[in-house]
């Protein structure tokens, strides 16, 4: 399968789910520059996180998520920030629509850093979400991925801070269960 390659440096907001940058994910090295680089033009940056990790512990705002909750924050992005790019009515609702008071119960996330984040997400102009590694290898993973992917179409991040023309290819990457 194909991981797109990442452009923090080029992002305003930065919203990590799972994804350990600094230590497993993808290209720690990598990251940590382009990171360097955005936190000098000013990135705003939220980690959500089931358990901390040097990426976390290197987070603005760290925020700690109830393993396998991701899918509910994320759903929630999905309905409360404008969306650049349109996606089908049918299928957003076929994605849970949860209140700010229930999601934040579901993940441990507080409200208000919820608000914040959603608040940041919806005045960025570059926004780049990534989710994925060790931390959600869980029994949603596969949603939180979708869900996650649907985000970067919805709010125009694929073509910029997301590229698929110059993505990884781990088609050759073995997984546990091979």
């Amino acid at each position: 399968f194909t991981v797109p390659h990442y452009h923090i440096a080029e992002s305003d907001v930065l919203i990590t789910v799972g994804a350990d940058l600094f230590e497993t994910f993808i290209s720690p090295v990598e990251w940590s520059k382009q990171f360097a680089e955005g936190k000098k033009k000013g990135l705003k940056w939220f980690h959500a996180e089931p358990y901390l990790s040097v990426t976390g512990a290197s987070a603005r705002h760290r925020m700690v998520v109830k393993a396998g909750s991701e899918t509910y924050l994320l759903a929630y992005l999905l309905h409360h920030i404008p969306h650049r790019n349109a996606l089908p009515d049918s299928l957003l609702a076929a994605i849970p629509n949860e209140s700010l008071e229930k999601v934040a119960g579901l993940t441990g996330i507080s409200i208000g850093m919820i608000q914040e984040m959603t608040r940041a997400l919806k005045q960025a102009r570059q926004p780049l979400l990534i989710a994925g590694g060790t931390a959600i290898a869980n029994g949603n993973a596969n949603v939180t991925a979708r869900y996650a992917a649907l985000l970067q179409w919805a709010l125009g991040m694929v073509g910029t801070t997301v590229d698929f023309e110059h993505s990884y290819n781990y088609e050759s990457v073995g997984a546990a269960d091979d």
